[in-house]
């Protein structure tokens, strides 16, 4: 048999079966290629780019409420509070971690007050409170101490421990006045109830100025040999121990003020070493009358001494006087103060330089004398306080 002939349009048409299979083989990896192309990142024109980051940044500015549905707000609040529940450990950057920790340990070493005021206003606030106070003591102080009318004289400022000052007395611790005898005995008397209330006892023992009156009295300075010695009738009034309430023996310190020729002076009595002690404001410009005044307190303590200490007698309770180097008054007026302040601080020892008493300059003298009438005012136990100070205008301003 002959061999057949290839059919030229046959062979044509599978040619192009042929391609159409080819092609229709090769269609997936085209597919691939175009997907892997849509996958690759695109880059954009450096203009788009910010244009994009501006409007990002409008968005995130604008804060209007966005509504949402209440169960999706739920599941926002259900998520948000199991995320800070959960305590996810996160690796900082070791440079920020030391930067926080040195924060934390120089912030806990400052210890400056919460809501501290400045210094320079606080200093300021002080100082209007004290001027403040300052006026109102001064206001006190000039009532107190203002010439009292005829018919005010008699009118009482103090009432407290049976004893009582009135205006007349008051009016003696005004610049330059001269103290009274009710003032001497009223401060000596405050003195020791104010230990006793602080302290239990007392130790400081003050006589009243009417105990050295009746050493003045019974001595008869001028003329010796009229000279008495004293018996217990003599002295129960100021030393009986039923009447005080303590053996005056067994006290630190006695103290005598006295009041003679127009001066106060005061002695101070230790027991246990059996010393009478001068303070005198005046020191060395005693007259001979003064000087005889000393030597006969010497002989009445002595005799003191026999009758609260029946054990002893005249030979063997002898006292020994010593003339103290206290600091000197300027004027003529300020002995009184002077007195009161031995009577308040005088011990014995030394604490100024060699003297046992400091020098008081002017001011200070009068701030004394402000002080201690302002103060038994004011005591809680004046029967008085409030209807003085109502008068006064100083009622509830003054703590």
């Amino acid at each position: 048999m002959a061999p057949k002939k290839n059919n030229p349009s046959k062979s044509g048409k599978a040619g192009k079966n042929l391609k159409a299979t080819a092609s229709k083989a090769t269609k997936p990896s085209s597919i691939a290629v175009r997907a892997s192309e849509i996958k690759a990142p695109v880059s954009l024109s450096p203009s788009i780019t910010r244009q994009a980051k501006r409007a990002a940044t409008r968005a995130s500015k604008l804060k209007a409420p966005v509504s949402l549905d209440p169960s999706n707000t739920q599941q926002v609040k259900s998520a948000v509070v199991r995320r800070s529940r959960t305590k996810a450990h996160v690796s900082p950057d070791p440079s920020i971690t030391q930067q926080v920790k040195k924060a934390s340990v120089s912030s806990s070493k400052i210890k400056a007050p919460i809501s501290s005021l400045d210094p320079s206003r606080t200093q300021k606030a002080r100082r209007a409170v004290n001027k403040s106070s300052l006026l109102l003591l001064n206001k006190l102080y000039f009532f107190c101490t203002r010439r009292p009318k005829t018919c005010e004289e008699l009118s009482v400022l103090v009432s407290m421990f049976g004893i009582y000052l009135n205006r007349k007395d008051s009016y003696t611790l005004r610049p330059k006045g001269w103290v009274s005898n009710m003032v001497i005995l009223a401060a000596g008397t405050i003195m020791m109830e104010e230990e006793k209330a602080t302290n239990g006892v007392v130790t400081r023992h003050i006589f009243g100025p009417h105990f050295m009156n009746k050493v003045i009295s019974d001595s008869n300075l001028s003329n010796e040999d009229s000279y008495r010695p004293w018996c217990v009738e003599d002295v129960a009034l100021f030393v009986l121990q039923s009447r005080l309430g303590y053996d005056v023996s067994r006290c630190k310190l006695v103290f005598a003020p006295t009041l003679f020729d127009e001066h106060w002076s005061c002695y101070a009595f230790e027991p246990k070493s059996r010393t009478l002690y001068v303070l005198d404001s005046m020191g060395g410009k005693l007259p001979t009358r003064k000087k005889n005044l000393d030597n006969a307190t010497k002989l009445r303590f002595e005799e003191l001494l026999v009758l609260i200490n029946p054990s002893l007698t005249k030979k063997n309770a002898s006292v020994k006087l010593v003339h103290v180097d206290v600091p000197l008054q300027p004027n003529n007026h300020d002995c009184g103060i002077y007195v009161l302040k031995y009577m308040e601080t005088w011990d014995g020892s030394i604490k100024w330089q060699d003297k046992t008493m400091p020098e008081y300059s002017y001011a200070e003298i009068l701030e004394f004398r402000r002080s201690f009438i302002c103060r038994w005012v004011q005591h809680p136990k004046n029967e008085v306080r409030d209807d003085i100070l109502k008068k006064a205008g100083v009622w509830g301003k003054l703590t």
